[in-house]
């Protein structure tokens, strides 16, 4: 009976953390997407597209910590990627790379959320 109750205690344990995880990715990518939104919305304006970059930066260099304990590095390099191209095209005032990268970044941080989805077909 012992050996019982402590196994379901782990699994609780395990459950709980894993869920804690999910949450997290789930948030972190939320708030990066909104980030990404204003970004593309200041079209007109380099200057406050430039700074809402810089605070999505500050952002993700405090996040992505976090994120490298929860999922796969390949998901975050290309994702720096995305963020290292936008940087790229802010600084050039070429707003065509700016839109390209904020949708390559959107569209990965989707699916990253969607990779680690608790689902009975990502289980399986």
């Amino acid at each position: 009976m012992n050996k019982l109750f402590i196994s379901g205690i782990i699994l609780v344990i395990i459950f709980s953390i894993c869920f804690i995880g999910y949450k997290s990715v789930n948030s972190i990518s939320d708030q990066s997407q909104s980030f990404l939104n204003e970004i593309e919305n200041s079209k007109e304006n380099f200057e406050k597209s430039k700074e809402t970059y810089e605070n999505f930066k500050n952002y993700w260099n405090e996040k992505s910590k976090i994120l490298g304990m929860l999922v796969h590095h390949e998901h975050l390099e290309e994702i720096e990627q995305d963020m290292s191209e936008l940087d790229s095209g802010l600084e050039q005032k070429e707003w065509s790379e700016v839109d390209k990268s904020c949708k390559c970044a959107k569209s990965k941080f989707e699916n990253l959320k969607k990779t680690y989805e608790v689902s009975l077909e990502n289980i399986i």
